[in-house]
């Protein structure tokens, strides 16, 4: 026989009266990001949006298939995005820390987390320098919720 789960341990989904994020939207030097982790986030001619990257003039929509989501144990979710996808050159990677989030009621809560940017060196970049991964981190903060989504 198994004890059962307390509050502190359980599932966010398994505590009574709370309900999980559909959306999140967050920002921070000059990078604005919405994240719908049940895949369904706004409709285009592609299909639904999975997460948005606004930096500078630079903005960006993934779908599924463009998108890594990895639940990590003790960590969140991780969601990776190529932001410049190369063969035979540096590229660059965002992966989105995804804290667990429950919402009491169904109101919306304020979150802060990290996006961690990440140049990969191609492999004719920096001979003499052996690390092939460069990683920036940015702060970020913003509102976790469920309700609905943007058009």
């Amino acid at each position: 026989m198994t004890a059962p789960q307390t509050a502190s341990n359980a599932a966010p989904e398994a505590i009574s009266g709370t309900i999980l994020p559909n959306q999140f939207h967050l920002h921070g030097h000059s990078i604005r990001i919405s994240y719908y982790p049940g895949g369904a986030g706004p409709l285009t001619t592609d299909g639904p949006i999975i997460l948005a990257y606004r930096h500078a003039n630079q903005t960006m929509t993934f779908r599924q298939k463009q998108t890594e989501v990895v639940p990590v144990a003790g960590l969140g979710t991780c969601v990776t995005v190529t932001i410049r996808p190369t063969i035979d050159a540096d590229s660059i990677t965002a992966t989105l820390l995804i804290p667990r989030v429950v919402l009491a009621a169904g109101q919306p809560a304020t979150v802060q987390t990290e996006l961690i940017t990440t140049l990969h060196h191609g492999p004719d970049s920096g001979f003499g320098d052996p690390q092939r991964d460069d990683y920036t981190v940015t702060a970020l903060t913003g509102q976790a919720s469920n309700g609905p989504l943007p058009l």
